[in-house]
């Protein structure tokens, strides 16, 4: 040991004379192995070969990567994850992280240490920041950029010599649940680059209770809410089935689920309490359940439904609020040692407003169920203003918005709202939001790459530059089309702007088929055309330019030209179902039309992105399949025949209902 110390000591007196710079590639050649804490976990040690294979892009040389301390310390080297040499060769860093989530680069001009903040508990990791800090280190400090999953994406600058002066970098996200609903990007690596993976705060997407009628109706009636016609009966559906919210013993049930939970997942620490979706329909009407109701409360929007019934009600706020404090503070009492949460949304009529009374402990997490940024100026104003009254009853929030239902973007028309995505996001840091969960990103990269990209860089870091990064995107992406690619996508940002303006639109199930109709208006041939004449500028001024800048422009076309094939469609099925399937010519041009959309799947799927530019088993089976021409096989049908998916399974078309946002 003593032997150690002296060596280190004469390698910082080293570094103090002789080192400026840190060079970690010279001419090509490696200078520096990468060490990677032999305690680290999966993620971290994944992150340290994916450095080292970037290196490798940028340089040519391949770090070695070393797991675990090597038996002589290096003059120099990459440390990756916290080792406690580094208080050793670092004497005056400081290396307890005061944040959650907090990451930390530092040079001292021959050592380079890269970590995050990390709890492991009884020999389990609940957290680990490091691998977000090595993701960070490649996009700030060595300017490597994910635009899309795949190689079309990645932008390397490629250089000879890598060499740093010493420096200090801290940060700690403000969001610590970043979830651009991951589970439609079959690319991890993505996710990961962009730091939307190895957040700590595990909020759940859906809604709390959808399988507890399944489980517990039979030999628990009394679990579930009380109707109106003296009943327990689940309506108005077995995953739409509400709880009654005072009865003590669904108070313990949901407590030995959590207990459960924990020993199947130890990293678990948000436990979901939120009401089942049918936002309108079937709350307990028990005169405990009804006593939480605050009196003064503000009327619900619209009338609350049971079976055969609606009336006026309350605002049932409240009424959750103790229901979540009560869950809480008893989840607190069983787990003193652990910083374990309850969540619940702020979803619907019923639920958007906030308590008038109750006052959420600290851990209560509300889930507020927007759809800013992606939404008409009206109602994105409406509710920015109650999320800011949300902010004086919670504690602790995440903004979790059905974002791409609504305008098209499921369909897979440009959804772009990059402006007001720069503004909200950074407009939710500032109100007590720690989390984001954006439901239904379809992953229609050809028409919303862009929105997806400033998303995911907005939710690492919401009070960074926007214009600035906006700007780096378009030059990186583009190159020479920068300026072309930034005013089609204006172009498109305007176009998305006038359908959430059209007199009477607002987010909704309801509006989904006259949205349709709507966008075959907006993206008109006049549209299309300054959108082929803006391309086809950026075309010619790639043409002596690399490649990759031609396949991303390229990615903008395929973009543009299913979306004319789109609205073709969506005007020839309009006069398919006009005339009852009579017409003719217009059965025969839309039957044309559905195998030019197979024959477009075919040949853009597979070759660009992640196996596809356009996410295409959610276009042909998931949303308004008979409406916008998909039939069996892909064929068109008239909306008066039975739907079926492409599988042949009876669809369900949701448009039919106008309570579920």
């Amino acid at each position: 040991m003593r032997k150690l110390m002296l060596e280190i000591a004469m390698m910082l007196m080293s570094v103090m004379i002789l080192a400026e710079e840190m060079t970690i590639i010279k001419d090509g050649v490696c200078k520096v192995p990468v060490i990677v804490s032999e305690k680290a976990s999966g993620d971290s040690l994944l992150a340290a070969n994916h450095l080292a294979e970037y290196v490798q892009k940028i340089s040519g040389a391949l770090p070695s990567v070393l797991n675990g301390f090597p038996k002589t310390i290096p003059d120099s080297a990459i440390w990756i994850g916290y080792q406690p040499v580094l208080k050793t060769l670092f004497p005056n860093v400081n290396f307890n992280f005061q944040h959650p989530e907090e990451i930390l680069i530092v040079c001292n001009g021959r050592h380079l240490a890269i970590l995050g903040s990390e709890k492991i508990v009884e020999g389990i990791q609940l957290k680990d920041g490091t691998p977000n800090a090595v993701y960070t280190f490649l996009q700030k400090h060595l300017d490597v950029r994910w635009f899309y999953p795949g190689p079309l994406g990645e932008d390397v600058i490629r250089r000879q010599t890598i060499k740093f002066p010493p420096f200090e970098y801290r940060f700690h996200p403000q969001f610590l649940r970043r979830a651009i609903y991951r589970r439609y990007f079959n690319n991890k690596d993505w996710c990961r680059f962009q730091r939307l993976m190895n957040d700590t705060l595990n909020v759940p997407v859906g809604h709390g209770f959808d399988d507890w009628w399944e489980k517990y109706s039979k030999e628990h009636p009394d679990y579930f809410a009380l109707q109106p016609n003296g009943k327990r009966d689940g309506y108005p559906g077995t995953n739409k089935a509400k709880i009654c919210d005072s009865n003590p013993k669904v108070w313990d049930q949901f407590l030995l689920n959590v207990d459960e939970e924990l020993k199947k997942d130890p990293t678990a620490n948000v436990f979901n309490a939120s009401p089942n979706d049918s936002y309108l329909s079937g709350y307990c009407v028990c005169q405990d359940c009804e006593a939480w109701d605050a009196a003064d409360a503000p009327k619900c929007n619209r009338n609350l439904e049971w079976q055969n019934l609606k009336k006026e009600h309350v605002a049932l706020t409240d009424r959750y609020a103790k229901f979540w404090n009560v869950l809480g503070r008893r989840l607190k009492e069983l787990h003193p040692e652990r910083e374990l949460w309850i969540y619940g949304m702020a979803y619907g009529d019923a639920l958007i407003t906030p308590p008038v009374k109750e006052v959420l402990d600290k851990n209560i997490v509300i889930g507020f169920v927007g759809s800013f940024p992606i939404t008409c100026e009206e109602r994105r104003q409406e509710e920015k203003a109650t999320f800011k009254q949300w902010k004086e009853k919670a504690k602790a929030l995440v903004y979790r918005p059905n974002l791409f239902w609504y305008s098209g973007g499921m369909s897979g028309f440009p959804t772009i709202a990059i402006k007001k995505t720069i503004e909200d996001f950074r407009f939710l840091a500032e109100n007590n939001c720690i989390g984001l969960i954006i439901d239904t990103t379809p992953q229609h990269w050809a028409t919303q790459g862009p929105q997806y990209y400033v998303m995911a860089q907005m939710a690492w870091d919401p009070f960074q530059d926007g214009d600035a990064l906006l700007e780096d995107y378009y030059r990186r992406c583009f190159g020479k089309a920068a300026d072309s690619i930034r005013s089609y996508c204006q172009l498109m940002e305007d176009a998305h702007n006038r359908l959430t303006e059209t007199p009477g639109w607002k987010p909704s199930m309801g509006m989904i088929r006259k949205t349709t109709d709507e966008l075959a208006k907006i993206y008109d041939s006049e549209l299309v055309n300054k959108a082929d004449t803006i391309l086809k500028k950026a075309e010619s001024e790639l043409q002596n330019e690399p490649e990759i800048y031609r396949k991303r422009v390229a990615l903008m076309r395929s973009g543009l030209d299913f979306t004319k094939l789109q609205t073709e469609i969506i005007n020839v099925m309009r006069k398919v179902r006009e005339s009852g399937d009579k017409d003719k010519e217009a059965n025969e041009k839309a039957m044309a039309l559905s195998i030019e959309r197979r024959k477009f799947f075919k040949l853009y799927d597979g070759i660009a992105i992640n196996d596809h530019i356009f996410n295409v088993t959610w276009l042909k089976g998931r949303k308004m399949e008979s409406y916008m021409g998909y039939g069996p096989e892909g064929l068109p049908t008239s909306s008066s025949e039975k739907k079926k998916s492409p599988n042949g399974k009876d669809a369900k078309d949701p448009a039919i209902r106008d309570d579920v946002q």
